[in-house]
């Protein structure tokens, strides 16, 4: 475990060599992307909305940056963005658990919590091991108050080694 003054250098390091990158590839939608991520860490949600709609201009057809904006579009961008999103990275990928889990979450954000269960056991189902796709179905299950089956569900799965 990382003390927090060196996870907070490797961050700064990490967010200068992707600074780097952009500077000879503007426009590198994996980079903004990941950019935005740092900004959401840091809770500069402004930002991180910003570089995640460049991300998604400079690369609408690229499953990655299509995952990292599913992660923001939901909560700081807007549904209709959100929804566009979710759909055409399902439509790039629709066997890929990350897609599924893209979904549910736009459908959770817009309170259509059935629909946001029934799109995180399709993203469980199409791979049972990831852990995302469990918290995902945990999570909806607590947000739809069952709370004893979002425990259960979590029980259900071998902790992380």
């Amino acid at each position: 475990v990382l003390d927090p003054d060196e996870a907070a250098r490797l961050l700064l390091q990490a967010e200068r060599e992707i600074r780097k990158g952009l500077a000879i590839t503007p426009g590198l939608g994996l980079g903004l992307g990941a950019l935005a991520g740092i900004d959401s860490r840091e809770m500069r949600y402004r930002e991180c909305l910003e570089k995640t709609r460049q991300a998604i201009a400079s690369a609408h057809t690229d499953p990655q940056v299509l995952t990292y904006a599913s992660n923001f579009l939901p909560w700081f961008g807007t549904l209709a963005e959100a929804e566009h999103n979710a759909e055409q990275l399902l439509s790039l990928d629709p066997l890929n658990s990350a897609s599924w889990i893209s979904r549910s979450q736009t459908f959770l954000a817009s309170g259509r919590f059935e629909q946001a269960a029934e799109a995180a056991r399709k993203g469980l189902e199409l791979a049972p091991e990831n852990h995302s796709a469990m918290n995902m179905v945990a999570l909806v299950l607590a947000a739809m108050g069952r709370y004893d089956e979002a425990v259960a569900a979590i029980g259900n799965y071998a902790p992380l080694k």
